[in-house]
């Protein structure tokens, strides 16, 4: 049993109570058995009077208690002196009283202090009305000095500190016959409250920090000084108003379009209860795609924007995305926090921050930001979660419902985190059975199997609330758009990898480990590394299981991705939820370093390497505002090494500055109407451009036919060249009349057109003239020797017309200039095809859709060559190829069909020929192959209908 003494700070106000109690001759009683010393105080203000009462505190325990229930210190003191041991630092005594006393005002008013009490302690108490607080002496000790409000929330004020500084705190219930707060103040009780959810908050982020600075013999280099809990703070307060002011200098990118409009969607459904049905418009282009994600964000943008905000739509986007982004870096370093200390969580936030790639990100990427901070924000509850069962708090479990229900309704791909909470808990459970007994821990399998489906079942529901294709059909349309994320191949992309034009379906295992190690800080590359290494030496500091929990949450799903062969694609965009998680970890591998040592000079010189390391991305941050994203680290030589060899500016962020910069500096853009060619999403610029003139139309130009179109101005970025085209200097082109650069490294070309040769000429083929054309096209060559386009136009021209010696000399410049020029070698192949070389012109096709798989022309030619070889079976792998690529050209079906005839498919051979005379019934050579086919099958009266109509579209007679 526990040997204590009771110790009663009286003050002038508990005067009275005390002696109401001593009416009962409780404190008599207790002060006969020498459990009871009383300390007066003359001061009414709480904190002053527990601090001056300190000094004369010497026993191993203290109780303060309320004065409404002076009467229940009995009970209290008795409560402890029959505990066996004592498991924690502090003890919330709560009155279990009989709550049908309170009306149901003074209910709900209990509800909200209890609620807000909560939010402003963070601890697991169920019930905030205590009945008094019982600290250890050692506690008390560092708590009291920290206390700073004068009445009853001080109380509050002591569990929120003892929360704050990782003191154990448990529950004590006391039983009363009576309520002792049936007449309390409640609403003034409540409105305490709310205030102390911030001035805790500033006591302990701000207060304590400057006290503890001027007083404590702690030294500031110290892991566990509060100066570090301060810069936390101040770090993010400064990015909490800096990032949605900087939100509104960044572009609209790629994919915003489609998903802002499908979020205004999203809202008319639920606004119109389900009556307005345009989200399911799959006509509608991306929407047949878009019903698979979740796509929370894009309705509530929407809802904010329309309801809400005072700033047009992009601009309430981009700020809404800054402050998911805000959410990821601050939960990262808060996960930082639970497995070490303030300065791992601010090393962590500074780690994070100063990422130029997440910074960028996080102002204008709708996707893959929100689903980053919902994966990390559950990450954190979950490990609270774990730490806390097997009775984890009511408010941890919420938090953690919610946070996997943000992440499934950004992505379905988020239900991975209810496999890890599964898992997880089932090593916890374990761990248990090893600390408490099979027995004991056997007891808790129901109670794990609860909290497990309640946290399934709510956050699936939760997150697919709303979300229109979700909750159309919750138990299987959800698990359909699963599947289609496993098996994404909505687009066919190129991309630059490690100085190749590389197709993204067939990227190397390592593209996204590869494409993190290049494109974030070194420093914090550096302190992956040492988490993973030196946690193990410095163990007793920091929790190496949540370590080790968020290797795996990082490493399992870039592993999955990798053994899939999934489809990657923008750098590792897609994996930027595993980033957070890192950070934590590298900021625990540089505070680990910082401890592994005593000497006071080497954690100097670790925070010092850390904050050096951080100088150069954000030198490049400022420098290069609002391109931030783009940052490649010194591993491969920053930007201007990997320029050429990886892609920059994918998303399209540049061309916001391109429009605005065209805007303000060709004044002629008022006087008519201009027409501005983009290699980007057109709304991109006209989203900018419009604000200024209603003048300015922008037309999309596709890759490889930046000149055919007559445009006046056009704005052009380096997506989709290829690293010879960059390399050799063909970009930015010669009509540029401004770039958009990053340290010398060209994202966007301004141009103005300097003359009309080519979409002249382009003209001419169109109606073919190529005689006409072939002119032109010499002059754009001479105007500009590095124009591929103009080599290639003319090399068609002069295959149209048969030259071949010189179409083959013209292609061939066109593929030193494009070495992947799949179309040049299209028309080389046709070249042989014209001179019936076929085996030689199949060579030729294959190295054209070798380049581009999604190129219907070479499979086309390639099948035609197969067919005049002979080659029936490789004739329809190819007409095959060709219709998966391009359905809709009926003069490919009919030699298709003709294939199957002649490899005896007779039923292919009629579904070919249909699919012909679906997009043409006027086909006589479609008719007689499908009547030949239904003759071969025996069915003679539909194979003479067939022969029939091919003699009435021939003028003749069926054969």
């Amino acid at each position: 049993k526990v040997n204590t003494e009771l110790v009663v700070c009286i003050t002038p106000a508990l005067q009275k109570a005390w002696e109401n109690a001593a009416k009962n001759k409780q404190p008599a009683e207790l002060a006969g058995k020498n459990k009871l010393r009383e300390i007066a105080c003359a001061t009414e203000h709480a904190a002053q009077a527990l601090q001056t009462a300190l000094p004369q505190l010497h026993s191993e325990w203290v109780y303060i208690y309320h004065n409404k229930v002076a009467a229940a210190a009995s009970h209290a003191v008795n409560w402890f002196a029959q505990q066996k041991e004592t498991t924690a630092d502090v003890y919330w005594t709560v009155p279990t009283e009989a709550k049908s006393e309170l009306s149901t005002g003074q209910k709900l008013l209990r509800g909200l202090f209890n609620l807000f009490n909560g939010l402003s302690s963070g601890a697991a108490m169920h019930d905030y009305t205590c009945g008094g607080i019982l600290l250890k002496k050692s506690a008390a000790d560092v708590i009291i000095p920290q206390l700073t409000h004068k009445d009853e929330n001080i109380f509050t004020e002591l569990l929120t500190k003892s929360k704050f500084n990782g003191l154990k705190i448990e529950k004590a219930e006391m039983a009363l016959k009576t309520n002792p707060f049936k007449n309390y103040a409640w609403g003034k009780m409540v409105g305490q409250s709310f205030r102390q959810i911030f001035s805790t908050r500033w006591d302990w982020y701000v207060k304590q920090p400057m006290v503890d600075l001027r007083s404590s013999t702690l030294s500031i280099w110290d892991s566990e000084h509060s100066i570090y809990r301060f810069s936390f703070f101040i770090i993010f307060v400064l990015a909490l108003i800096g990032m949605p002011v900087l939100s509104f200098d960044f572009g609209v990118t790629w994919d915003e379009k489609a998903q802002m409009g499908y979020g205004y969607d999203m809202l008319k459904y639920f606004t119109s209860f389900g009556e307005d049905k345009s989200v399911f418009d799959e006509t509608k282009p991306l929407y047949s795609h878009l019903k698979y994600y979740g796509s929370f964000f894009d309705f509530f943008t929407a809802f904010v924007e329309q309801y809400i905000s005072p700033w047009d739509k992009f601009e309430t986007r981009h700020l809404i995305n800054s402050l998911f982004g805000l959410m990821a870096m601050v939960y990262a370093a808060l996960c930082a926090r639970e497995i070490g200390n303030w300065r791992t969580a601010t090393f962590a936030l500074l780690l994070i921050l100063i990422t130029p790639q997440f910074f960028g990100q996080s102002m204008n990427n709708p996707k893959d930001i929100p689903f980053a901070a919902g994966y990390i924000f559950t990450m954190y509850h979950m490990i609270r979660f774990l730490k806390q069962l097997p009775d984890p708090r009511k408010g941890t479990i919420l938090f953690l419902i919610c946070g996997i229900a943000l992440t499934n309704s950004m992505r379905i791909g988020g239900l991975i985190l209810l496999v890890y909470l599964g898992m997880f808990m089932g090593l916890v459970w374990l761990w248990q059975m090893k600390k408490v007994g099979t027995k004991q821990a056997f007891s808790y399998v129901g109670k794990y199997a609860k909290y497990f489906f309640v946290i399934a079942g709510c956050s699936y529901f939760l997150g697919i609330l709303f979300w229109p294709f979700g909750i159309s059909k919750p138990f299987t349309n959800p698990l359909l758009a699963l599947k289609e994320f496993t098996n994404f191949t909505l687009l066919t992309s190129y991309e630059i990898f490690e100085g190749v034009r590389t197709y993204m379906a067939q990227v190397p295992w390592y593209y996204t480990i590869k494409y993190i190690g290049i494109t974030v800080p070194v420093v914090a590359l550096a302190g992956m590394a040492l988490g993973v290494l030196l946690i193990v030496f410095v163990r007793k500091k920091y929790n190496l299981w949540f370590v080790l929990m968020l290797l795996f949450v990082v490493a399992f799903p870039v592993g999955y991705a990798a053994y899939k062969s999934s489809m990657l694609y923008n750098g590792w965009r897609h994996f930027l939820f595993v980033y957070p998680p890192l950070v934590a970890i590298a900021a625990t591998g540089w505070d680990a370093l910082a401890n592994l040592f005593k000497v006071t000079a080497v954690k100097i010189a670790v925070t010092i390497v850390v904050l050096a390391g951080l100088a150069e991305p954000l030198s490049f941050m400022v420098r290069n505002h609002p391109h931030e994203y783009v940052y490649f680290n010194q591993l491969v030589g920053g930007i201007k090494g990997a320029y050429g060899n990886y892609e920059t500016d994918y998303y399209g962020n540049c061309i916001k500055a391109a429009t605005e910069w065209l805007i303000k500096n060709e004044p002629v853009l008022n006087n008519k109407q201009v027409i501005v060619a983009i290699n980007n999403e057109p709304l991109n610029a006209s989203y900018y451009g419009q604000k200024f003139s209603d003048s300015l139309a922008f037309a999309w130009t596709r890759e490889q036919e930046w000149y055919r179109s007559n445009w006046d101005y056009a704005i052009y970025t380096s997506r989709t060249l290829t690293p010879e085209q960059i390399r050799s200097g063909q970009f930015p082109p010669k009509e540029s009349i401004h770039v958009i650069e990053v340290d010398g490294v060209p994202l966007a070309a301004i141009l103005k057109k300097q003359n009309d040769y080519i979409p002249r000429a382009f003209g001419y083929l169109q109606r073919n003239l190529p005689d006409s054309a072939i002119p032109l096209l010499e002059q754009a060559i001479a105007y500009n020797p590095k124009n591929e386009e103009a080599y290639r136009l003319l090399g068609s021209a002069l295959v149209n017309t048969r030259q071949d010696v010189k179409a083959k000399e013209t292609l061939n410049k066109a593929i030193t200039l494009l070495p992947e020029n799949y179309e040049a070698y299209d028309l080389m192949g046709l070249i042989d095809f014209n001179n019936q070389r076929y085996k030689e012109a199949i060579e030729l096709f294959k190295k054209a859709y070798g380049f581009k798989v999604n190129f219907p022309s070479a499979y086309y030619h390639a099948a035609i060559s197969y067919m005049n070889l002979g080659q029936y079976q490789d004739a329809v792998k190819h007409f095959e190829l060709c219709v998966e690529e391009n359905g809709n050209m009926a003069e490919v079906y009919v030699p298709m069909g003709q294939a199957y005839l002649l490899v005896g498919d007779y039923k292919k051979a009629v579904d070919a020929e249909n699919n012909a005379l679906n997009l043409n019934p006027n086909l006589p050579q479609a008719w007689q192959i499908m009547g030949d086919a239904f003759n071969r099958m025996g069915d003679t009266q539909n194979a003479q209908q067939c022969m029939q109509r091919a003699a009435q579209l021939q003028g003749g007679n069926p054969q």
